[in-house]
């Protein structure tokens, strides 16, 4: 997706050991593994944002978060995350569905169309498993 946004090849050698690194930093002091928030990351490439000092914020809101007595989402009515996930989701289907039409091969966009109808006719792991197969399918 990141790849997809930036619109030129990452390098993934780089990528790969950078998350290596702090998942083996937070498995020795007791975290999770974690990996790439790429909602975050496609956010701040779209509105131009080149420093590091956005996922500063985001670590430090997260800390005060966690350390604050109340608990923030009880005050939230039920109905943000719903709307929440229902804009993750337009955006995704956007990007994924009509916006890739124009820059993917057709047998790239093919697979990706085949996926999301898999997934929903059979659910995340089966269309999951439809789209590798078929993905693998295209090298042979």
């Amino acid at each position: 997706a990141v790849q997809f946004e930036l619109g030129k090849p990452m390098d993934y050698d780089q990528e790969l050991v950078t998350v290596g690194i702090s998942n083996a930093v937070s498995g020795f002091l007791g975290g999770y593994t974690g990996s790439y928030i790429f909602s975050q990351t496609i956010f701040t490439l779209r509105n131009g944002i080149d420093s590091r000092i956005c996922g500063l914020v985001v670590a430090m809101m997260e800390l005060l978060l966690f350390f604050l007595p109340i608990d923030l989402l009880s005050l939230l009515p039920r109905f943000f995350f719903g709307s929440v996930l229902l804009f993750v989701a337009v955006d995704l289907m956007l990007e994924w569905l009509i916006h890739a039409y124009f820059t993917l091969e057709k047998r790239e966009y093919i697979l990706v169309v085949a996926t999301f109808v898999s997934i929903n006719i059979w659910g995340l792991e089966a269309g999951m498993a439809v789209g590798i197969v078929l993905s693998a399918l295209q090298f042979v």
